[in-house]
């Protein structure tokens, strides 16, 4: 990085050290620092300055850290998987996502799977009931060490909550780490919900797309903080912390990819079978009991949608 020979070549190295993601580097790196100074015939009062320089470089990096993990769960998602991976590993760090597939046979998506296992990225294999997703969500949450965990989906992106006049993906990646930052530090609330935002484009954005937020839901996704993190549930809506502390404030926001028909009719039938709403016989989906309690809305979907796609769906005789 340096040329030892030059008396002052230690300046120039610390003053474009990148942020580092955590301090336990901090006391090796100082030192190593310290040798490489004596190596390279510093005076005294020269280390002393570069070494202080470097512990307040630390400190300006640690204080500024978002220290966040986000979770992903996913199933057959291809480049969908793919395209949140881009994203989210350029806000936050492929080291700072943690991908939980769950029984995918895709090639597309087991390629991306292995690919991304190549990269060291923390790939998990899930092979219980769909119905069993928020219990592998919440196992693997409890095993992070982040300050901050976030679930989510690969329709889910992350975005800053300030609205601008064009989309400017240098503008969203410092409003979601700020706004995790803001998170980390507001140590009273133990969980926080993601803003909503909407808009008339398809991802990915160019700099002309325009957003507006939605209004606050109840509904809206949480993200908790790793401390005091109980629970999440089947739709990371909710969930349950110590004290259940929530902070109404949206430091950051969420952008919900619209994603074709077919597919959205594809996965809501699936996940409608898994909680057992409906079997499917003779080319026909069979209803097994009313659209009451969890997956409710799968087993709505399918019913209003199901001539949509030639398929027919009716009550099970008694």
């Amino acid at each position: 990085f340096f040329d030892l020979s030059t008396r002052n070549a230690c300046v120039p190295f610390l003053l474009e050290l990148p942020s580092m993601r955590t301090t336990t580097c901090a006391l090796p790196l100082i030192a190593v620092m310290s040798v490489l100074c004596k190596v390279a015939g510093m005076a005294s009062s020269s280390k002393i300055s570069i070494l202080y320089l470097f512990i307040i470089r630390s400190m300006e990096c640690a204080l500024a850290q978002h220290d966040t993990h986000i979770v992903l769960i996913q199933r057959n998602e291809g480049k969908y998987l793919q395209d949140w991976m881009d994203w989210h590993s350029a806000l936050v760090g492929s080291d700072a996502l943690t991908v939980i597939d769950h029984n995918s046979t895709d090639p597309t998506t087991l390629g991306i799977l292995r690919e991304l296992s190549r990269k060291k990225v923390n790939v998990l294999h899930f092979e219980g009931h769909f119905t069993q997703k928020h219990e592998e969500l919440t196992r693997v949450i409890s095993q992070q060490n982040a300050s901050l965990v976030i679930p989510m989906d690969t329709d889910e992106y992350l975005l800053g909550c300030d609205i601008e006049r064009s989309f400017d993906p240098a503008a969203h990646k410092k409003g979601v780490l700020d706004g995790l930052r803001a998170s980390v530090r507001d140590s009273e609330f133990e969980k926080f919900k993601l803003g909503g935002l909407e808009t008339d484009c398809e991802w990915p954005f160019n700099a002309s797309c325009r957003m507006s937020r939605r209004h606050k839901s109840e509904r809206d996704k949480t993200y908790y903080r790793r401390s005091t993190f109980v629970n999440t549930d089947q739709g990371n809506h909710f969930g349950e912390s110590l004290h259940n502390r929530i902070q109404s404030k949206r430091y950051v926001c969420m952008y919900h990819r619209t994603k074709p028909p077919y597919l959205v009719w594809a996965k809501s039938v699936r996940n409608a079978m898994s909680y057992g709403y409906f079997s499917f016989s003779n080319g026909s989906y069979v209803q097994l009991k009313p659209c009451e309690g969890n997956g409710n809305h799968y087993c709505r979907y399918v019913l209003d949608n199901a001539q949509n796609y030639g398929a027919r769906a009716f009550p099970k005789k008694s």
